[in-house]
């Protein structure tokens, strides 16, 4: 989960400017060590994803995977891909669900 991208989504989703920068701090703030067999690894700062515990996590994940999903089904978004004759798909059907996306066609 890029944060940039995460940002931004929540702030086309109207959230206040202060309230996305005052999540952001939490996030962005975060570092983490590996942990090795008898000694702990350097510390390094994290750029992306959210860290598993945190309590909006979920949320975030929702706001960004519904994001991620309206970018990718507009037909103008510009991504490119395996082209599928969708004149004879009556449905494209996409669910998102904790951390697993899905699309079928119907």
């Amino acid at each position: 989960m890029e944060w940039g991208f995460l940002e931004g989504t929540l702030l086309r989703f109207r959230f206040s400017d202060k309230w996305v920068k005052g999540t952001a701090t939490l996030y962005s703030s975060a570092s983490s060590r590996v942990l090795l067999p008898g000694a702990k690894g350097p510390s390094f700062r994290l750029t992306r994803s959210v860290r598993q515990g945190f309590p909006l996590a979920p949320f975030l994940f929702l706001f960004f995977a519904e994001a991620l999903s309206l970018f990718l089904t507009a037909r103008d978004s510009g991504v490119k891909g395996i082209s599928l004759p969708l004149s004879i798909l009556e449905e494209i059907l996409d669910a998102e669900f904790a951390d697993d996306t899905s699309t079928t066609f119907s």
